[in-house]
């Protein structure tokens, strides 16, 4: 008898469209012969729907043995669907809730990373909420951004606590604007230097070829252009191997986790962490596939697999 999976795709969010790529990815790929794959769409309102047919979650999860989570925002990066899924005893793919909602906070994740003794750049936390506190710039954006004007080099990195991307800013009006945006959606926002370097981006997959934490090699990317396997030595190599391991346990990721890094000449320094990797055709995970030579149908049922074995009790790493 096949294995009943329910696909979760679309969502709400800014990643509608991607998960919708990734979930048609899983439908097509995951093999037809021990699976059974069934579409389970989220609209951008958060109506559910089966099969075409809008009906309530607890309906749709009801006769699938195993959800695969091919939500890339909402309601899976706050841990919400997790929740839900837990409360209803349906085994899914990818990480918790715990863990999700640790890696929406770009601030807390950033503080787990540095405990490790990973190295990551220099940067300042602007707070809409206490700007009084120690190590945070001030609330309003104007002023912020004048502070950080003058006392750190342009161009900076703002990144929103949360799920909005990280912009970059070049001058006091270009940062007072992501500033801005930044308090629209979130609390606070964390402000990094400028690293130049190559971006490397280094995914792991649990219980993979004999090994409990399986490190695929590390893609560059530059200016959105994938070169792979990348331009790293065997040192570099093993570093971000390493340094992606130990934020995949520390922020209790499960089965699938990226880390991005940027190598420069004074190190390696994390710069973000992504429970729930793009999975389509040219993704950057497609491209670690074709280097060790697994497709991506591989891969999809190995989750499957992950998902139904036996959750191991979770250790802290730091």
């Amino acid at each position: 008898m096949r294995t009943i999976v329910g696909v979760l795709r679309g969502g709400e969010g800014g990643d509608y469209d991607l998960s919708l790529k990734t979930g048609a990815s899983v439908l097509e790929h995951l093999d037809k012969e021990t699976y059974d794959a069934r579409d389970i769409f989220i609209s951008k309102e958060g109506e559910w729907h089966s099969r075409g047919v809008p009906m309530a979650p607890e309906k749709a999860l009801m006769s699938v043995d195993v959800a695969f989570n091919a939500l890339h925002g909402e309601p899976s990066r706050s841990g919400s669907v997790q929740r839900l899924l837990e409360r209803l005893q349906v085994p899914y793919t990818h990480t918790g809730p715990s863990g999700s909602s640790r890696a929406l906070n770009k601030v807390a994740t950033r503080e787990v990373v540095h405990k490790l003794g990973i190295k990551v750049p220099h940067g300042i936390v602007v707070s809409a909420g206490d700007p009084s506190r120690q190590g945070r710039a001030e609330a309003d954006p104007g002023a912020a951004a004048l502070k950080l004007f003058r006392s750190m080099p342009l161009p900076l990195i703002v990144k929103p606590s949360g799920h909005a991307k990280a912009v970059a800013a070049d001058s006091y009006q270009s940062l007072e604007s992501a500033l801005e945006q930044s308090f629209a959606g979130a609390p606070e926002a964390l402000v990094e230097e400028y690293i130049p370097g190559k971006l490397a981006t280094v995914h792991m997959l649990e219980d993979f070829r004999g090994e409990p934490y399986y490190a695929m090699l590390p893609i560059e990317t530059s200016g959105g252009r994938v070169i792979s396997p990348g331009t790293f030595s065997r040192e570099e190599k093993g570093a971000l191997t390493d340094a992606a391991r130990s934020v995949h346990k520390a922020l209790e990721f499960m089965h699938l986790s990226a880390a991005d890094f940027l190598v420069n000449r004074r190190g390696i320094y994390f710069v973000g962490a992504n429970t729930h990797p793009i999975l389509f055709a040219g993704s950057l995970v497609h491209h670690g596939l074709s280097a060790i030579g697994a497709k991506l149908g591989d891969l999809y049922g190995h989750l499957v697999q992950l998902a139904r074995a036996p959750k191991p009790k979770v250790t802290r790493a730091y």
